[in-house]
């Protein structure tokens, strides 16, 4: 079953899936940044808000049922060739208190939400925050994190997964391993499996890794991915299928059964924007159709 969970007339960040609820962020008329939530049958409401500023934009979203992280990016200065921007992040409930979101040195570059906890990563490792208290691991250079149960995974210069609660790495890869110069998106499931995308002369790739496997095993190649989710042994993501960029298919890949199937196809005329999310028997994304406003779309799987 498909539902429309929400039309907004500027989605910035999201959808994200937040229980039987889902999340987005806009900005608004005065020019201030807000993170939304609607829940089926009701109208949105907004759960933050950051004051206007001109240089301030939303770069992330990620949510859980009882959490969520919002990414802000600010640029600082501009020249002709160079934009240099710094990013922030705050996260916390949806009805309490909103608080910054940090890594181990400092401000979190990347962020990721599972349940009752935060994961903030930077150039200098991972800090995951939660109601016992701040755990750290510290790391390499980290482009993205992910979080779910026991593990937190990254990609940046290695792909890793480490097992919070035994405190081991259960899953290393290098760049050599796959021979590619780095690592892209990364999505973690419970169990420690790891998804995982990379670039070669060929095309991006995505793979897939767990504890107690060596290596990884490769599980398609396109000219680009984005928007890579874990679930319920399943992969979501969003293939470019020809050299046009408006030729997108989403695809949602069961690697254990070695089966994929396409949810559904994007043009230049009907365009998905914002992020993907998915959770064992949920599917969100937004599509935005030439001179409309943007459907938030969940659909049962």
């Amino acid at each position: 079953m498909i539902r429309t969970a929400a039309v907004v007339s500027l989605l910035s960040v999201g959808p994200a899936l937040a229980g039987d609820s889902v999340m987005w962020g806009e900005t608004g008329r005065t020019g201030a940044l807000r993170v939304m939530q609607a829940a089926p049958g009701q109208d949105p409401v907004l759960v933050h808000r950051v004051p206007p500023h001109r240089r301030r934009t939303l770069a992330g979203l990620e949510a859980s049922s009882e959490r969520f992280a919002v990414k802000v990016s600010t640029i600082e200065s501009r020249s002709e060739d160079v934009v240099a921007f710094t990013l922030r992040a705050w996260g916390g409930p949806f009805k309490g208190p909103v608080e910054p979101v940090r890594a181990p040195c400092g401000r979190a570059d990347t962020i990721a939400v599972d349940g009752d906890r935060i994961a903030g990563g930077s150039t200098c490792g991972v800090a995951i925050h939660g109601p016992a208290g701040v755990t750290t691991i510290p790391g390499g250079d980290i482009h993205e994190v992910a979080l779910a149960g026991r593990y937190v995974a990254w990609t940046g210069d290695e792909v890793a997964v480490h097992d919070v609660v035994t405190g081991a790495t259960v899953v290393r890869l290098t760049p050599r391993d796959v021979g590619s110069p780095a690592f892209d998106e990364v999505a973690v499931q419970p169990d420690g499996a790891v998804a995982f995308s990379y670039a070669t002369g060929a095309g991006q790739h995505l793979a897939w890794a767990a504890p107690g496997t060596p290596g990884a095993r490769r599980l398609d190649t396109a000219p680009r991915f984005s928007g890579l989710r874990a679930a319920g042994g399943r992969l979501l993501y969003e293939r470019r299928t020809g050299p046009r960029e408006g030729r997108r298919v989403l695809v949602l890949r069961s690697p254990a059964a070695g089966t994929a199937r396409r949810l559904a196809r994007f043009t230049a005329r009907r365009v998905r924007i914002g992020d993907l999310d998915l959770e064992p028997g949920r599917a969100a994304w937004a599509v935005r159709r030439q001179g409309r406003a943007v459907r938030i779309v969940v659909r049962e799987l």
